[in-house]
């Protein structure tokens, strides 16, 4: 929840109002949708982490490159597959959500690869 205040800047009391019902009004729904990206980057964050934590420093710089790679193109195909709604009130739910999906399906890839780039 902190997280999220912080990125949002809105208070954590008014946020538990808002994510009490997601559905109620189109500011809910966004950051319902923000707080799930939230919450998908943390726990990415902490897998990544616990890989790094075991591997020789030359394999954490290429995970590093490797997951700023990965950013960058997650960015950009949910950017480009929201575009036609960008500028409408939906625009940032559908966002945090396109980015959200491929967060997860991140950790399940991370969870499952090896350490280091091309081992097996």
């Amino acid at each position: 929840m902190e997280e999220l205040s912080a990125r949002s800047r809105i208070p954590v009391s008014e946020l538990r109002v808002l994510l009490g019902d997601c559905s109620r009004t189109q500011l809910a729904m966004t950051l319902c949708a923000s707080r799930n990206l939230v919450a998908a980057e943390l726990e990415l964050d902490a897998e990544r982490e616990a890989k790094r934590a075991s591997v020789v420093p030359e394999c954490r710089a290429e995970m590093d490159r490797a997951h700023a790679g990965w950013k960058a193109e997650r960015d950009r195909l949910c950017s480009e597959e929201t575009e036609e709604d960008k500028g409408g009130s939906m625009y940032p739910m559908l966002l945090s959500s396109c980015k959200t999906a491929a967060t997860r399906a991140r950790i399940l890839f991370v969870k499952e690869a090896a350490a280091c780039p091309g081992e097996r």
